[in-house]
């Protein structure tokens, strides 16, 4: 799990020095037109606004440290998230049986695991180039895969993907998987050692 975070800080930070979109074919030109319009808009905007941070950070002398990371992406990273829908994905069967409070503590629990883990980490980036693919829209409508590889020198990509859904606040990520790792993954097997 620790690489997919990584992997997510990686992508984070370099997608603003260098997006290079994927070579399009007919497979790319088909996933594009069935994807919402602005999706990629959502992510990229939330991406801008840590990348300022950690900018900004730089610029005063050096890396942020990790409890200013943290209340930066609680108040402006966590709307781009939705850790409520995250958490009845990561409990699974589970979400039936719990009542209220526990959903939202697994919800919170999730949250400050996510963003603690990924504060500690973004002050670690190298400038990479990215590839970015178009999003790829569910059968249904409702979610969007954004895939990106970022480059790295000397070995093969990290392939990124953000998965989110079309909630009535808008675009919302609700998993993170890096080289096939998944965030959701991670936390449903968590949810499952505890309750065993």
């Amino acid at each position: 799990m620790k690489k997919t975070f990584v992997a997510f800080c990686v992508l984070l930070c370099t997608l603003a020095t260098g997006v290079h979109a994927a070579p399009a074919g007919p497979m790319a030109a088909k996933a594009a037109r069935q994807a919402p319009q602005g999706v990629d808009d959502t992510l990229k905007e939330g991406i801008q606004k840590l990348i300022g941070f950690i900018n900004q950070a730089r610029a005063k002398g050096g890396a942020s440290n990790p409890q200013a990371m943290l209340a930066f992406l609680n108040r402006e990273i966590g709307p781009y998230f939705d850790f409520d829908y995250m958490a009845h994905y990561a409990a699974g069967g589970y979400w039936r049986r719990m009542n209220p409070q526990q959903r939202a503590r697994l919800a919170n629990r999730i949250r400050t695991e996510f963003f603690t883990t990924l504060a500690g980490n973004l002050s670690n980036y190298q400038s990479q180039r990215i590839r970015y693919f178009a999003p790829r829209s569910s059968a249904n409508g409702k979610e969007v895969d954004l895939n990106v590889w970022v480059m790295q020198r000397g070995s093969g990509p990290i392939k990124l993907k953000f998965r989110l859904y079309k909630g009535a606040g808008g675009w919302k990520v609700f998993d993170v998987a890096a080289n096939n790792n998944s965030a959701v993954m991670h936390y449903r097997r968590q949810v499952r050692q505890f309750l065993r």
